[in-house]
């Protein structure tokens, strides 16, 4: 039952931000994540993402993958995903042909340690890109920290703060392709359930994928195996 709670509370959100006074500028993204737990170091993941140019309109990007990840050591995580990511061009809901349509293999590697209550990673991602165009690569570094809003302050709802910055490069000229900035709360709903809220604002240049500035963040998160806690203590290795 809080399950079924959580996801008509999520739809409920989704359904009401097209209402808000948020510009109309303001791109989303909608994420539904899940996990499943294979061993205490091995687990499995799935994510769907959902893009639009303006909020909750002009819809023109979505992405499927799914992969594994195994703990190397306590501070260190290794992943294998892979993914089809499709682009349409902007001005309506998935309009004309995609503009982009890629399938997508990706190595990463995330590193964690804490510092008190704060929680530091860097995160570092290979991409290789296979699309009509050919085969082409891409190089992506995070880093960011997070921290436990009630364990600053106790009376506070069980949820995180997590604030990144991510660079996106290529092995060609002119080599540097975005930077992404991430501030979102993590708020944990039940043991295996929870709900990201966030805004991204991202520079592009000369990027033919996913245009677009700023975003409000979206996102439905389930642990289907062990019912650990998969937002407030989400370390983000996977998504985005």
């Amino acid at each position: 039952m809080k399950l079924y709670f959580t996801v008509f509370f999520f739809l409920l959100l989704t359904c009401c931000l097209p209402l808000s006074g948020v510009t109309q500028t303001t791109g989303s993204w909608t994420i539904l994540y899940g996990k499943w737990q294979v061993s205490e170091g091995w687990s499995f993941f799935g994510e769907a993402q959902l893009r639009s140019l303006g909020t909750y309109r002009d819809f023109h990007y979505y992405e499927i993958k799914a992969g594994g990840t195994v703990s190397l050591t306590p501070g260190i995580k290794a992943a294998l995903g892979a993914g089809k990511y499709t682009t349409y061009p902007p001005g309506g809901n998935f309009a004309g042909s995609a503009a982009s349509d890629e399938i997508r293999l990706w190595p990463q590697i995330s590193l964690q340690q804490s510092a008190g209550v704060v929680t530091i990673e860097n995160r570092y991602r290979a991409e290789f890109r296979f699309s009509d165009s050919g085969t082409a690569y891409r190089f992506r570094y995070r880093p960011g920290l997070s921290v436990g809003l009630n364990d600053l302050f106790p009376a506070l709802p069980d949820a995180r703060f997590t604030v990144s910055t991510e660079i996106f490069f290529t092995d060609k000229e002119p080599y540097f392709q975005r930077n992404r900035f991430l501030a979102a709360i993590n708020w944990q709903v039940t043991p295996g359930t929870g709900i990201q809220t966030g805004y991204i604002h991202q520079f592009d240049y000369k990027v033919k994928d996913e245009t677009g500035k700023d975003f409000l963040v979206l996102g439905l998160f389930v642990d289907f195996g062990s019912g650990t806690r998969p937002t407030a203590a989400r370390d983000n290795t996977e998504d985005e």
